[in-house]
């Protein structure tokens, strides 16, 4: 019943060679437990979540690797709110930088509809039914179908650049990776150690591959970033101790409160570093001028994990699956997380309101460990205190026919922005289909008339079988269904298809009846 990183360290195999080689390692029986100068893998008691039957097998989950980081809408909403308590001109750096920010990755999602180059890049991302390399003679820009698969993928670019408002950082000023505590003890409060392989796009570097070790200033947090002072500012240091922590951040043990607490910290395990991403920003522009003091988590929630390891063992299957259930029926991360975001838009990240809410979420997310139940969020007003239940959205909260209003902050400024191009892209569709598609002489050959009938059959009966899947899934058109780039779904397999990183997932059933379909008209 353990979980958390292990973490490389040199000297584990070192002592254990020095006590191989002067004979001091016992001889191995069933279960014994080894010396501490024998063990090659060594486990901290906060590590241990529950009592299980005894497992020798180790399941590891993710291995650290360069990984790319992007603001989100909680993570602005903290740096739109909080820079602005520190100063007019703080505020302005960091909402033009934002802005900034955000032109480049539109300009990314769009580029591909004016850009040759760019367009073939993003055609081979797509299911390979075509040889879009053979192409190369084309306009594809100009070209009507393929235009419409390059449109489909702008288009859902932006939708989820609404609906998450994930802003990309350059490889070169971010990076998430996994937390770690400095077992050396050299790190002092206030420092971290961060050293990230260059290329960000290796997803197994070798130890030979290039890497920088980051010094100065750092700013970091980790999800669910939620109140102020989620979000830190630390100094990044150089240590030759650590230089064989690659791609994960590493936080000293000393100080009055661990670092990782501070940060979306928890009362059961804020501060053990189970697993844990943290994102890590290095842009002079994002910095916020000071930390705000940590938020308090401590709650009286109480662990209602059963602690008897016999009755555990007898009854494992059915206290998990008793479990389960009641989580599933219970979950509300995000309705709280929503409740959150919406209310401090309307009164401020640091109200009294907006705190009562964030020991809510906190208790949310601990369900899974505690098995107590979050608070509900209150739904009326009381003595002039307002509902914690979201009674109007702001707009860039995309809550469709539910009461909005326009929100004044940074993420109501980057909604409207992301709308205006969306808009001009939908416009475009529009006119699009009533163009008349201009027939490239080039194609035609003479005699070829003795076949029409027979390929209008074709293509009627090819035309029936794709407006078919289209009708089925809610796809708009055939460069949607090409593209495998949708913006909503019929017949979802879940509500979180998008995040199901299993091929059993509705976009590639999608893809197979496709395929079949493409490839029985091919031959």
């Amino acid at each position: 019943g353990y979980k958390g990183v292990v973490l490389v360290n040199i000297l584990l195999d070192e002592t254990r060679n020095w006590a191989k080689k002067n004979n001091l390692i016992p001889p191995r029986k069933p279960n014994q437990t080894l010396p501490w100068y024998c063990q090659s893998l060594i486990f901290r008691p906060s590590q241990r979540k529950f009592h299980a039957p005894r497992e020798n097998n180790v399941e590891i989950v993710k291995i650290s690797a360069p990984i790319l980081v992007a603001l989100n809408k909680p993570l602005i909403n903290i740096l739109d709110q909080v820079s602005e308590m520190h100063g007019e001109i703080p505020h302005l750096r960091m909402c033009n930088r934002i802005f900034e920010l955000m032109e480049q990755h539109l300009e990314s999602a769009i580029s591909a509809l004016v850009d040759e180059p760019n367009a073939f890049l993003t055609l081979n991302e797509f299911p390979k039914l075509i040889l879009y390399d053979r192409l190369r003679d084309f306009n594809i820009t100009e070209e009507p179908f393929f235009r419409s698969m390059l449109r489909s993928a702008a288009l859902v670019g932006l939708h989820r650049l609404v609906d998450k408002m994930q802003i990309r950082i350059p490889a070169s000023q971010g990076r998430m990776a996994f937390g770690v505590v400095d077992e050396t003890g050299l790190l002092q409060y206030g420092q971290i150690f961060f050293q990230y392989t260059t290329n960000a796009s290796l997803k197994y570097p070798s130890q030979h591959a290039d890497r920088i070790i980051h010094t100065g200033p750092v700013m970091i947090t980790k999800n669910p970033s939620v109140v102020a002072g989620d979000v830190r500012m630390f100094e990044a240091v150089d240590l030759p101790c650590l230089y064989d922590l690659v791609d994960v951040v590493v936080f000293p043990q000393s100080g009055p409160r661990p670092h990782p607490d501070e940060m979306a910290g928890s009362d059961l395990d804020g501060s053990d570093l189970d697993g844990d991403e943290y994102s890590i920003f290095w842009d002079p522009q994002l910095f916020l001028e000071k930390n705000e003091p940590a938020f308090d988590f401590t709650s009286t929630a109480k662990n209602n994990a059963p602690g008897n390891d016999e009755e555990v063992k007898a009854n494992f299957t059915e206290l998990m699956a008793k479990f389960f259930k009641i989580y599933v029926s219970q979950d509300s991360i995000g309705t709280i997380a929503n409740a959150h975001l919406a209310n401090s838009d309307l009164y401020g990240i640091n109200s009294e309101h907006c705190r009562n809410i964030a020991l809510k979420h906190n208790q949310a997310v601990d369900f899974s460990k505690s098995g107590t139940v979050p608070d509900e969020l209150t739904k009326n007003w009381e003595g002039g205190i307002p509902p914690e239940k979201v009674e109007r959205f702001p707009n860039f909260m995309c809550k469709g026919s539910q009461a909005s209003y326009k929100s004044n902050r940074l993420l109501g400024d980057l909604y409207v922005r992301v709308m205006e191009v969306r808009e001009v892209i939908r416009v475009e569709e529009i006119a699009s289909t009533d163009e008349k598609v201009k027939i490239d002489e080039s194609v035609l050959l003479e005699g070829d008339a003795i076949y029409e009938a027979k390929a209008q059959a074709a293509y009627d009966e090819y035309r029936t079988l794709i407006g078919s899947i289209c009708e089925s899934y809610g796809i708009a058109n055939e460069g949607q269904l090409f593209s495998s780039r949708f913006t909503a779904l019929k017949k979802r397999i879940s509500e979180k298809d998008d995040d199901n990183m299993s091929l059993f997932n509705t976009a590639h059933m999608i893809e197979q009846q496709l395929a079949t379909i493409y490839a029985r008209f091919r031959t």
